[in-house]
């Protein structure tokens, strides 16, 4: 229940002008259970990690049950714009923040790029399974692929976090992103030298 307000707070007026006082009386509680649970804001971005994955999940599992779901690219794609939509909702001011305090907290940075989080395993699963099928390109190693897919998100929110959020996310990094994906479809495995014909 903190965490949920906490994120409503943080989208209506921005992290930094949402207090501890407003996150308790919002979630209906005392600022003394608050700190029962976290020692202050930037500590939500445990809570943070979690409901991440768990969005991921949510989205993965309701694409596999329709009878005529997309291929793994598709799926692939959905998960980006996932990410960028549910930043979007939690505000620019909270990203950036939990980008930072990723970045000062080793536990948190190893917990965000441990291999076993749902996430990757959800994006490795789909990796596999793009490549088997046809949809994704082959000569990228599955981790490789994994490892750019993700590094290709966090580029995506991390340039708008540095824009201050004056853009929309997804309508800024839109083109950036289909870009990015049409290069993980299946490429002509001939690299042809610059300046020479391909034999007819």
């Amino acid at each position: 229940m903190l965490f949920e307000s906490a994120t409503q707070l943080f989208r209506e007026k921005g992290f930094y002008a949402t207090t501890i006082e407003d996150i308790a009386a919002a979630a209906g509680t005392s600022v003394g259970a608050f700190y029962y649970h976290f020692c202050c804001k930037e500590d939500l971005v445990y809570i943070w990690a979690d409901d991440l994955d768990q969005k991921y999940n949510e989205y993965y599992l309701t694409q596999m049950q329709q009878p005529m779901h997309g291929n793994a690219l598709e799926i692939i794609r959905g998960m980006f714009y996932l990410s960028l939509d549910i930043y979007s909702r939690w505000g620019c001011e909270f990203a950036a923040v939990s980008y930072s305090y990723m970045m000062r907290v080793p536990e948190v940075c190893d917990r965000m790029v441990n291999t076993f989080r749902l996430y990757y395993r959800i994006l490795t699963g789909l990796v596999r399974q793009g490549q088997a099928e046809g949809s994704l390109r082959t000569d990228i190693p599955v981790e490789q692929m994994v490892k750019d897919i993700t590094k290709a998100v966090r580029g995506a929110i991390i340039d708008w976090c540095i824009i201050g959020g004056k853009e929309p996310v997804i309508e800024r990094s839109y083109a950036f992103i289909e870009t990015y994906l049409d290069g993980l479809r299946p490429q002509q495995q001939t690299k042809l030298k610059a300046g020479v014909e391909p034999e007819k």
